[in-house]
């Protein structure tokens, strides 16, 4: 889990969890906040889910690098985004990805 709060108080939150439905093989990263301090948060909105493919490179890459690598990140922009990175499996590699999101504080 990681967390930043952007220049309206909005706190961020990724969450990279491991899929129940593919022995844990593969991960699903969500974004969620909280626009009232904490108390409360949204509902996670999904923002990737790797591909898992099994291919013989694929599960050697996942044995090595069980997480994808230690590369996560969410950050604030000045225009109160925030920006997420992330790895995922792709073709028996690991690969950074990256995304923007707005949250709504309605």
């Amino acid at each position: 889990m990681t967390v930043a709060v952007n220049n309206n108080g909005v706190a961020g939150v990724m969450v990279v969890e491991r899929r129940a439905d593919t022995g844990n093989a593969c991960l699903v990263v969500d974004l969620s906040a909280s626009v009232d301090g904490g108390k409360t948060f949204q509902v996670p909105q999904r923002v990737s889910s790797s591909i898992c493919g099994n291919s013989s490179n694929d599960q050697m890459a996942r044995r090595r690098f069980p997480t994808y690598g230690d590369y996560y990140g969410l950050v604030t922009t000045p225009d109160s985004r925030f920006r997420l990175m992330w790895p995922e499996m792709r073709g028996g590699t690991s690969v950074l990805l990256t995304t923007t999101a707005g949250i709504s504080t309605r």
